[in-house]
């Protein structure tokens, strides 16, 4: 059981600075609640920063409650996750016709990171998650992975990467915004930012009420909709961006493309995804 005094207090929306929700689930000391002004979902009150650094230890990957938190056995779904991020770099392939160099903001074991190194691609990664960093580099090869949080993002050289990938990590942060415009400058003049999150609009979300498999209230901070994940988008720098569909994916998703603030257009037209 998690201590009293590893819980924040009660805090207000992290877009539009409003202190007034609805409760829309409970479980425990949690609530997860819905902005009454620009309609963020988001838990409250959450673990402290260190406690949800500590997190992602080993456990995490190998969790015996993965329907609260963490994966059953994440390693050994990896030819599925291999497999799904093969699909998803043909989103890529769409708007670069040749291998660049690719950062993945929270690669986790660096599945993704492998498929773009398969194809050519000079891969980067940051993973907060000691373990399965340490598999990036040690089982993959990935010698480019470098363990630690967003931060590590202004370390890394500006006008430099082609894409930058957030798959599955913006609910994550305590700060979305802040690492989302960390990235902005790493990316060269036609670089491409790439944002996939859960959909708390999808019909999946509102059939299954606080029974959605994404309400995991340890770990998963914010729940964005098309709406609100544009308007962290915005307030991130990230210029223009619109929905994308992604493959072999259910409306429990939404992938955002943006682009740095730049005269540069998709070659293709882009699809909601939901």
């Amino acid at each position: 059981m998690t201590r009293a005094a590893e819980f924040t207090d009660d805090f207000p929306c992290f877009l539009c600075g409003s202190p007034d929700y609805k409760v829309l689930h409970r479980k425990g000391p949690y609530r997860s609640v819905k902005c009454a002004v620009c309609g963020l979902v988001y838990i409250t009150p959450r673990l402290v920063s260190s406690a949800i650094l500590d997190l992602y230890d080993s456990k995490y990957w190998q969790s015996d409650r993965a329907k609260d938190y963490g994966y059953t056995d994440y390693l050994a779904d990896a030819p599925l996750y291999l497999s799904t991020y093969k699909m998803r770099s043909r989103i890529i392939d769409e708007y670069k016709d040749s291998p660049g160099k690719v950062l993945d903001v929270g690669c986790a074991a660096g599945f993704f990171l492998k498929v773009m190194d398969d194809k050519g691609w000079e891969t980067h990664g940051i993973e907060v998650s000691e373990p399965v960093s340490e598999y990036a580099r040690g089982e993959l090869g990935l010698h480019r992975v470098r363990t630690g949080d967003t931060s590590c993002l202004l370390d890394l050289p500006d006008d430099y990467f082609d894409v930058i990938t957030f798959w599955d990590v913006v609910e994550h942060l305590e700060d979305p915004r802040c690492a989302l415009k960390a990235a902005q400058p790493k990316l060269k003049d036609d670089g491409i930012l790439i944002v996939e999150t859960q959909n708390v609009e999808s019909t999946f979300a509102h059939v299954l009420g606080r029974n959605w498999q994404h309400y995991k209230y340890e770990e998963h901070l914010y729940h964005f909709g098309p709406q609100t994940i544009r308007k962290l988008l915005a307030q991130s720098g990230c210029g223009r961006f619109q929905p994308m569909n992604i493959p072999m994916t259910s409306n429990s998703n939404v992938l955002m493309w943006a682009s740095p603030d730049h005269n540069y257009l998709p070659k293709q037209n882009i699809i909601n995804g939901d």
